[in-house]
């Protein structure tokens, strides 16, 4: 197999044991590439146990992906305000609270439907 022997073994063996670690959280979700050199991909995040891609600006749930077609919001709820309880409180309960917290816009599923997280513009 290609890739298996020398620096490519290498990084494959390294990349698999970060990932396996318990106490080693990538939500940068770096790997050493073929040269051993640290990589990151930008536009993937992993918060909470859940992955985010980024799309038009804001942070798209991964569970939330329907065949490429754009996933519209059943509500939107402003980051800060009262209203921001409700889904935090229920993501806090999946263990998943973490999910409220990009620094932008986020797409999140909370109790089966799409909620759009509207951070406050600077």
């Amino acid at each position: 197999m290609a890739g298996r022997s020398g620096l490519g073994a290498v990084n494959q063996s390294m990349n698999v044991m970060s990932q396996m670690t318990p106490s080693n959280l990538s939500c940068w979700n770096t790997f050493l590439d073929e040269q051993t050199n640290r990589a990151a991909i930008s536009n993937v995040r992993q918060i909470s146990g859940m992955a985010f891609y980024q799309r038009d600006n804001r942070w798209v749930d991964s569970r939330l992906v329907n065949e490429g077609k754009t996933v519209e919001p059943a509500k939107a709820v402003e980051f800060g305000s009262a209203e921001i309880h409700r889904p935090a409180e229920r993501l806090a309960a999946e263990g998943r609270q973490g999910g409220i917290a990009p620094r932008s816009d986020s797409l999140l599923q909370v109790n089966g439907e799409p909620v759009w997280i509207k951070r406050p513009r600077e």
